[in-house]
């Protein structure tokens, strides 16, 4: 509501590529996989979240929603939750057969990729090569 968002624009949405595969390949982390798998898919983009958060979380944006969201990423809470999540990784990590942990460690290194190409979908405004109508597809 923030951002004025309006249900027919929520309705109409269509993400783009990057943001597609991403959110994909964590669903199919979720679906196949075991908690291990999920948060070593999830983890990178809490990661940086936060590391974005802590560096920033000084600065004073003059938009709101952006001193919002520093705020909320470089707290103590969620560099608990970060925390949290590592170290429930790596205590999932120590107790799974060495082809999970091989699993685990390839969701964690595409989620790390996807995180970069996120953002670079984002700086570049990253639209689909074929612009056709996918409405009602995906």
């Amino acid at each position: 509501k923030k951002l004025g968002i309006t249900k027919e624009e929520k309705d109409n949405f269509i993400p783009a590529p990057t943001a597609y595969a991403y959110t994909s390949h964590m669903y199919r982390a979720a679906y196949e996989g075991h908690l291990g798998d999920i948060i070593a898919a999830i983890l990178p983009c809490y990661w940086l979240y936060y590391e974005i958060g802590e560096r920033l979380k000084e600065c004073q944006p003059e938009e709101p929603i952006y001193q919002e969201w520093l705020s909320a990423y470089g707290s103590d809470w969620f560099r608990t939750l970060v925390e949290e999540q590592i170290t429930r990784l790596d205590t999932i990590a120590e107790k799974v057969t060495e082809a999970d942990r091989n699993r685990m460690r390839q969701h964690f290194i595409f989620s790390s990729q996807y995180e970069y190409s996120f953002w670079e979908m984002a700086y570049t405004l990253e639209k689909w090569p074929v612009n056709e109508e996918v409405k009602g597809v995906i």
